[in-house]
């Protein structure tokens, strides 16, 4: 049995392209559309969801805080991390307004998140690269989010495309993307990678010696 820890760890040591194969098997599309990493550089890594739902505004300028910081609508999900968890934003795949950036990216790093998922846009993308913390997002943009989104639920479900996200499911996302893993099913879901691990193993050796019988049910 793993404890939660483990099944971090676990996950974190297994491609995207796997356990989106192990989910697959299992009748789940874990996989988010559209998310990218930041940086191919970026590390693959696993954490528990926090979630955000940002709602999008009718043009109320009175709302507007003028200058820099995170703003209103982020200022509470920063607020409401702790360590291990994995952000995952909803910004109803904006590409022109960004709800992530460098300020939060270090507020988040000082607190050990895993990394960060907008679904939309997200900015400073050169200081977030040299700083060595995960985002991925489905953009880049200079433009904040504030003007156009309001924070419409803290810790609720969320449907990315196909994929539903509930708060503590584990996100894994490396150069290949990003999967959610649900919860109640991370146990068998890493059992499953790990016999596919083996497939892989088997198949990459019989490759490497140019073997002719290969198992084509398997490739």
């Amino acid at each position: 049995m793993f404890s939660p820890t483990s099944l971090l760890e676990q996950l974190e040591g297994i491609p995207t392209p796997v356990i989106s194969d192990a989910l697959d098997d299992s009748g789940i599309n874990g996989a988010l559309p559209l998310v990218r990493p930041l940086s191919m550089q970026q590390r693959r890594s696993a954490g528990y969801a926090r979630t955000a739902r940002f709602q999008r505004l009718s043009e109320r300028p009175g709302d507007v805080r003028p200058g820099g910081g995170v703003g209103g609508p982020l200022e509470a999900v920063l607020q409401s991390m702790q360590a291990d968890d994995f952000v995952v934003i909803d910004l109803d795949a904006a590409t022109t307004a960004a709800s992530w950036g460098g300020l939060a990216s270090r507020i988040a790093q000082g607190r050990a998140v895993r990394g960060t998922v907008v679904y939309g846009g997200c900015r400073d993308a050169a200081e977030i690269v040299e700083l060595g913390y995960g985002v991925w997002s489905v953009a880049t943009t200079p433009r904040r989010s504030r003007n156009e989104f309001a924070l419409g639920e803290l810790g609720g479900a969320l449907q990315i495309g196909r994929v539903r996200i509930d708060p503590g499911d584990i996100i894994v996302a490396d150069d290949s993307g990003v999967v959610c893993v649900p919860a109640q099913l991370a146990t068998k879901i890493v059992e499953r990678c790990e016999q596919i691990l083996r497939v892989e193993a088997e198949l990459t050796h019989a490759i490497a010696r140019k073997d002719s019988d290969l198992d084509w049910d398997q490739v």
